[in-house]
């Protein structure tokens, strides 16, 4: 089966304070109901274990009719 969901793995530098805003274009259509997000990210830092290690952030996100 075919996934309908793509995406651009684009890579963004965020320092400490900043924001970065990103759409989401999604190529299905959802149906009414409650949806998360996830978005994988690195730390970068004086520490190489921090290189190394990945994070996630969620949002969560409600389609109404």
């Amino acid at each position: 089966m075919e996934n309908p969901i793509s995406y651009e793995d684009l890579a963004y530098i965020i320092r400490p304070g900043e924001k970065k805003e990103f759409k989401c274009l999604l190529s299905v259509d959802l149906k009414p109901g409650s949806y998360r997000i996830k978005k994988d990210y690195f730390l970068e830092g004086s520490d190489p274990n921090l290189n190394t290690q990945e994070k996630s952030l969620y949002v969560e996100f409600e389609v109404k009719e």
